[in-house]
């Protein structure tokens, strides 16, 4: 436009010249200077349309080089996930030593287990002893009974001895009264001295015979107490033989002391008769002189025989006392005896709980099985999707070197145009040299001028390589209790889902977070390869996150939507529990209402393929089913009998370990087959909520 000024004033001038000898044809140079006109209009748009072109191209470049910058961000991630790799590696080799180091401990706990197994038969053959030692007991105490029958029997018999004796004593009382009254006949009539002399030997001579016979029947009596001492004595070496019933012998015995200390009464008793006779004999003795000598002989040898009488009594008593001692040893024998068994009983407790710890350890070690076979899995997956990523980075980089290539070609055209542009100036530059005159000399080189003002800030330099991660602290106190929340959506509402079937736009290569902390939308980077329209992720609904959020503990949320509604278990929603979030059976019952859901109740066997492919190799399980209220009979939470079963052969068995509470509780196992649990135990859990929940399939 400027070169279009300089030809006009340079044509007004031709025209207001009065000497211009050179313009003779004035037509001839107005269509030339039009055509100079038309030529500036097209070559402005020309330079118009090429820089517009540059312009775009070179907002394109940028853009690739914006996001060259991104993949590198992404490969230099991914790089860090294929280090940790490594460290992966080294915690299995970890794993397995720890493991190896709980298979020796395994090992000396069933050595441990052996030796209690040798003493418990040691204890068990020292019961079988004891119980061999009662029955000889049992036998002795019935032979025992039989010989204190014979000998109740036979202090019958020497009762009734006792019995004649005392007639025979009053016989003998009332001959001494007859004899006094014919004695004070005597006195009163000495006439018939002789007669009365002749009736007292006849008198003496009848005492005589019964003084003999009374001592023929105090010598039976000894025979019968001597035979009773024997029996005493048998009775003694049986005693020593009883070791049960030891109270009803101690009343029996002491029944039988009273009734000798009643012998013993009745024994003095008669002494004591028989010294009233003996004194009634003395004071015979003083009017007969000739029977003094033979009755103090009498008196002497019955005053002997109550001697022997007493000691007999005070051995009697003395054995007596000794049985007694004996028995007391027995009865501190049966205590011990009852000690041993009580030990043994203990000795059995312990057992059985060492067995309880055993299937917990075993139960541990299927688990950690478990979850190496899910860590090799899991590192595989790795190394597979590191091979992919590397393939991906090669991919990366090929690309960004075609489009430096592409960018150097822009830039070669770019100085290409340039030097037209410049050609073209030159060109106008030159014909103006024709009207104007030659060009003059180069002038001198001009003062350099101000410093300019400072640039705008360039762009934001790539992202840095990640750090190592640091070492785990150490963990925290925790927490108070929290407020009561607010209370949750009705069930007639929609909500978005957690688990999608398909990702966000960006397929493999897109940004991966946890479901549970989903990137922020300053945060979210959007691949190149993705549409303008494509937005972020959305973020799960708040209400669903629970308290294992805090525990660091992923939650699923899984739709059974590819289900029709034929099915029993169709468009209902599962919650699985993983890592350290392990409850019991009442607390998950508690856990799962509070969550306006139940535990699981597998109904079809379409629901139980798809749950056991869900929970294969994670452990454990808890099922919605227990026999609580009745045994054997098994119900779901809801007070249903079960349709369908997976029990595992040989289940459920009620394994009681000795305890009054057998296994109530079902819960899923390996294969996801059903097993009976105690309570009390502690595993992971699924919740289910009814087909009004309606979560969807993605995100």
């Amino acid at each position: 436009s400027a070169s279009c000024v300089v030809y006009e004033e340079c044509f007004q001038r031709i025209q207001e010249g009065t000497e211009c000898t050179k313009c003779k044809n004035h037509w001839a140079l107005r269509a030339a200077i039009a055509l100079l006109y038309v030529l500036c209009a097209l070559l402005t748009i020309a330079v118009a349309v090429l820089g517009y072109k540059v312009v775009q191209r070179m907002d394109d470049v940028t853009g690739n080089i914006v996001v060259a910058y991104y993949v590198f961000d992404s490969i230099t991630s991914y790089r860090g996930a294929v280090l940790s790799e490594h460290h992966i590696n080294e915690k299995s080799a970890n794993a397995t030593s720890a493991i190896q180091t709980f298979q020796s401990n395994l090992q000396t706990l069933q050595s441990q287990l052996h030796d209690i197994a040798q003493r418990a038969g040691a204890n068990q053959a020292l019961l079988d002893e004891l119980q061999e030692t009662g029955e000889v007991t049992q036998r002795g105490h019935v032979s025992l009974q039989g010989d204190v029958d014979g000998n109740a029997a036979s202090l019958l018999r020497v009762n009734q001895t006792l019995t004649s004796h005392r007639d025979t004593i009053e016989d003998l009382q009332k001959d001494t009264a007859r004899l006094q009254s014919a004695l004070q006949g005597q006195a009163r009539d000495q006439g018939e001295a002789a007669v009365g002399v002749n009736a007292l030997n006849i008198t003496q001579a009848q005492q005589r015979g019964l003084l003999s016979n009374l001592q023929k029947t105090v010598e039976a009596t000894g025979r019968a107490v001597q035979k009773l001492k024997n029996d005493y004595q048998g009775l003694q070496q049986t005693a020593r033989q009883t070791q049960a019933d030891a109270v009803l012998l101690k009343e029996k015995v002491q029944n039988l002391h009273v009734v000798a200390a009643n012998n013993s009464a009745q024994a003095r008793s008669d002494g004591e008769a028989l010294e009233d006779m003996g004194s009634q004999l003395g004071s015979l003795a003083l009017q007969i002189q000739n029977t003094s000598s033979v009755t103090e002989g009498h008196d002497q040898s019955l005053r002997e025989l109550m001697d022997r009488q007493r000691d007999h009594d005070h051995d009697k008593s003395a054995q007596f006392d000794r049985l007694e001692v004996r028995l007391d040893r027995q009865e501190s024998g049966m205590n011990r005896v009852i000690g041993n068994v009580s030990f043994a009983s203990q000795l059995l407790g312990a057992i059985s709980t060492d067995l309880n710890g055993l299937r917990t350890c075993a139960e541990t070690v299927a688990h950690h099985a478990d979850l190496l076979l899910a860590l090799n899995g899991s590192v595989s997956e790795a190394k597979a999707y590191s091979v992919g990523l590397r393939t991906q980075q090669d991919e990366l980089a090929g690309r960004l070197d075609r489009e430096v290539s592409n960018l150097t070609m822009v830039m070669a055209e770019m100085k290409l145009v340039d030097s037209q542009h410049s050609n073209l100036i030159t060109n106008f530059t030159i014909l103006q040299g024709h009207l104007l005159g030659d060009r003059g000399p180069q002038g001198p080189v001009g003062t350099s001028g101000q410093k300019g003002e400072r640039g705008d800030k360039g762009m934001t330099g790539g992202r840095g390589p990640e750090g190592q991660k640091g070492s785990a602290g150490l963990s925290g106190v925790p927490g108070s209790k929290g407020a009561t929340g607010d209370r949750g959506r009705p069930r007639s509402q929609r909500v978005p889902g957690i688990v999608r079937s398909a990702r966000p736009c960006g397929g493999e290569g897109g940004v991966r977070t946890n479901p549970l902390h989903p990137p922020s939308q300053s945060q979210y980077q959007r691949p190149p390869w993705c549409p303008p329209t494509c937005s972020p992720p959305l973020a799960p609904p708040h209400y669903l996150v629970s308290e294992a959020i805090t525990n660091h503990t992923p939650l699923v949320w899984a739709l059974l939507g590819e289900w029709d509604n034929q099915h029993v278990g169709a468009d209902s929603c599962y919650y699985f529990s993983s890592g350290a979030q392990k409850l019991n059976f009442t607390e998950t019952k508690i856990f799962c209402t509070n969550m306006s859901s139940s535990m699981v109740m597998i109904k079809s066997n379409e629901e139980q393929e798809w749950i056991k492919k869900q929970i294969a190799r994670k452990g454990f399980f808890w099922l919605g089913l227990t026999d609580m209220e009745t045994e054997n009979v098994w119900k779901w939470v809801d007070g249903t009998l079960p349709v369908f079963t997976k029990w595992k052969p040989g289940q459920p068995d009620n394994w009681d370990q000795g305890y009054s509470k057998g296994e109530d509780c079902a819960g899923l196992i390996q294969a996801a087959y059903w097993n009976d649990f105690f309570c009390r135990e502690r595993i992971s859990f699924i919740c289910e909520q009814p087909s009004s929940c309606h979560l969807s399939n993605s995100f």
